[in-house]
């Protein structure tokens, strides 16, 4: 029994040694500088990497995928938020859904319009006073409404 096991051994190796020496043929290495052990790691080192560029690449694509989300979205609310008319209020035209610090940015981002008056002369011109009295009414209005909805946003968290 163990001459049998002794036999088959010795085939194995046998096979093993064949197939290296195929192997230094087929990619032309140096019989006399290579050892089986250097391939095997070579051959581990190489599968390694390769399942770490598979799962890095998995990442990418997943990262790829969140971020076309997150793109798609930012569009979409693009296109929802309504369009400024000229000389008028958007937070009056708004319907109450969306956010209304979202709105007081955009109109911050909009700047300020001032409103223009006749003179005696007949003349167009911009009062300052007027234009401030009115940003200011404005402003407080803004700031009781950015008061309300952030109390609102406070009770939701």
């Amino acid at each position: 029994v163990l001459f049998d096991l002794s036999s088959g051994i010795n085939a194995e190796y046998g096979d093993i040694k064949g197939l290296e020496t195929k192997y230094i043929k087929f990619f032309v290495l140096d019989k006399k500088n290579y050892s089986l052990q250097e391939c095997f790691k070579v051959m581990a080192i190489f599968c390694e990497k390769f399942e770490s560029a598979i799962t890095e690449n998995k990442k990418r694509k997943e990262q790829e995928e969140r971020l076309a989300k997150r793109k798609a979205e930012m569009a979409k609310r693009a296109e929802t938020l309504p369009r400024m008319k000229k000389g008028g209020n958007s937070l009056q035209n708004q319907p109450q859904e969306e956010c209304v610090v979202d709105n007081l940015l955009s109109e911050i981002r909009g700047g300020l319009k001032l409103r223009k008056t006749k003179s005696c002369a007949g003349e167009s011109k911009v009062t300052r006073n007027s234009s401030i009295k009115a940003s200011n009414q404005e402003s407080v209005e803004k700031w009781k409404k950015t008061k309300i909805a952030m109390a609102l946003v406070s009770r939701r968290v």
